[in-house]
């Protein structure tokens, strides 16, 4: 699991049986979707398991446990690339994807912004 490129508030890590299994940073850092302008919003970044842990009950658990942590704030968002198989599980969480999009920091790939 890499470092968070992003001043993190918090760590979140996820062990499956003694071993880590998944990582999130959350942080106030980062572009704001233009709803979120002037609202306690914070985002989830570096969103991710282990690749030789399949099980998708990783990644909703580590989910779980980023909503948990961010339960004090007006809204919570995510930037990913529009292909990342990953949007599928916020979606499935309440969260809304954006019209507004744009390349990721650093990357040329297309990416969208998902609001809870």
């Amino acid at each position: 699991m890499g470092s968070c490129c992003f001043q993190c508030r918090h760590q979140v890590l996820f062990f499956q049986y003694g071993e880590p299994a998944g990582y999130a940073c959350i942080t106030s850092k980062g572009n704001r979707p233009h709803l979120l302008e002037g609202k306690r919003a914070v985002r989830i970044v570096d969103f991710g398991g282990l690749k030789k842990i399949s099980d998708p009950a990783v990644k909703e658990t580590l989910l779980e446990k980023c909503l948990t942590v961010c339960k004090s704030y007006d809204n919570v968002w995510i930037t990913e690339y529009v292909d990342n198989p990953v949007i599928e599980l916020f979606e499935s969480r309440g969260f809304v994807r954006q019209d507004d999009s744009a390349l990721l920091d650093g990357i040329s790939l297309t990416s969208v912004s998902l609001i809870a």
